[in-house]
């Protein structure tokens, strides 16, 4: 397996690392501990808008319009205007899981890395039912879709690993070291919230 070493990295925000999604300008990077959610400006990683978003969990992700958040217990999705940080909405999973960690949206899917179930889950984006799922590595974090792929990485080994959407089957796998949560694509690079660390690490494999 190829190890492969970041080419970008800064400190995060705040000590809890969760959550990473990217909205064509900002990385945004959800913090649970201070319950916020960081605009970082790239690559510099200067903070340049502070959300509040109570009950912050794991995942984050950008659908074009809104930021979703894992939040609460039992988990669910929470919509977040990025300009003003009100709520626009909420999505429960079903069937519900308290180990819903990464999440992303794209194509109209939503889809869901379940950590201690080890399962990758797409849902439907309109209700959160399951539409299918696939066997993941335990255990599976941060979660994201590049190009034509789906994208995990797995915290205990430190894995950056590839899926094809279509059978589930793994593609690629890179060893980036330190305890990866959230992540995210901005269309060139992975971007990389590393818990042990408390820094957020760019690669491109």
């Amino acid at each position: 397996m190829q190890s492969i070493e970041p080419i970008h990295i800064f400190p995060s925000p705040g000590e809890h690392l969760c959550g990473l999604a990217f909205d064509g300008t900002l990385l945004w990077h959800s913090d649970g501990m201070q319950e916020e959610i960081y605009g970082i400006e790239l690559p510099t990683g200067r903070v340049v808008k502070t959300l509040p978003c109570p009950g912050v969990k794991t995942g984050l992700a950008y659908d074009g319009k809104y930021l979703w958040q894992v939040v609460g217990s039992p988990k669910y999705l929470c919509a977040i205007d990025p300009a003003t940080g009100e709520t626009a909405g909420t999505l429960t999973l079903q069937p519900p899981t308290e180990n819903a960690c990464g999440i992303d949206m794209a194509g109209g899917r939503l889809w869901v890395g379940v950590e201690i179930d080890a399962r990758l889950q797409e849902r439907n984006v309109a209700d959160g039912t399951l539409v299918r799922e696939f066997a993941a590595r335990p255990r599976i974090a941060g979660l994201t879709f590049a190009g034509d792929c789906v994208w995990y990485n797995e915290a205990v080994e430190g894995l950056l690993v590839c899926v094809n959407p279509g059978d589930g089957s793994v593609t690629a796998e890179y060893r980036i070291g330190g305890m990866p949560t959230g992540l995210t694509w901005d269309g060139q690079q992975f971007w990389v919230a590393d818990f042990i660390t408390k820094t957020i690490k760019a690669f491109r494999p």
